[in-house]
């Protein structure tokens, strides 16, 4: 796997990104992933920029299972 910090983000890849964890604002954090299902929720919206879908993240009690998952089905992906 490989990680490659620059400015504000990191990304995080296995061949190819599958994930990107940047600073949005002094408070939040987005999480951008390419998933292999285009489902939407609440808290999963459209991505840009190659990644599929973002994720916000404002407290520490938002990385929880949901989000381990994502991250885990977008590295799985990325083979």
């Amino acid at each position: 796997m490989g990680v490659h910090a620059e400015g504000s983000s990191i990304t995080f890849s296995r061949g190819r990104p599958f994930a990107l964890l940047e600073s949005a604002t002094a408070r939040r954090l987005d999480v951008s992933l390419v998933l292999p299902d285009g489902a939407e929720t609440e808290r999963l919206r459209p991505g840009a920029e190659g990644f599929t879908h973002r994720a916000s993240l404002a407290h520490e009690d938002e990385i929880d299972a949901e989000l381990v998952t994502w991250l885990r089905e977008a590295y799985n992906a990325a083979r």
